[in-house]
């Protein structure tokens, strides 16, 4: 992916997109195996770059800089002809991501913009199950 702006400051970025996939034969148990790896990026919108930083219940922040997300995942399909697994393993870590905070120090009122970090591990399990007129997900 190629992303572009025309602030000054963040100019462009280059963020790749990558999946290695081993699929099952058709008959097999095995579904499917994979491992991906993704950026993705975003400049600060308007209100949080122009706003004021010193009135008003959202402060700017003319220091903002373009967020970026990077995701590693590896995951697992298993089934047979009426039910499947899938197991998928991820972390994802958000640089320099908006988000609006209280400074009680300074206005306990207000919010100002900032870029925080942020560190994510999960987990995710679905099942499917098939009948004759239902499907179950869970």
């Amino acid at each position: 992916r190629f992303d572009t702006t025309n602030r000054a400051s963040d100019g462009e970025r280059v963020s790749p997109l990558a999946e290695v996939a081993l699929v099952g034969a058709g008959g097999e148990r095995f579904r499917r195996a994979h491992v991906s790896y993704s950026e993705s990026t975003q400049v600060a919108n308007y209100t949080a770059l122009n706003s004021s930083s010193v009135g008003g219940l959202f402060r700017g922040n003319r220091d903002l800089e373009r967020a970026v997300a990077r995701q590693l995942e590896t995951g697992l399909t298993v089934g047979g002809p009426a039910w499947e697994v899938t197991g998928t393993l991820f972390a994802r870590q958000d640089d320099e991501l908006l988000d609006y905070l209280f400074d009680p120090l300074v206005n306990a009122a207000a919010r100002n913009a900032r870029s925080v970090d942020v560190d994510t591990l999960g987990a995710e399990l679905l099942a499917t199950r098939q009948f004759d007129r239902v499907d179950l997900f869970g």
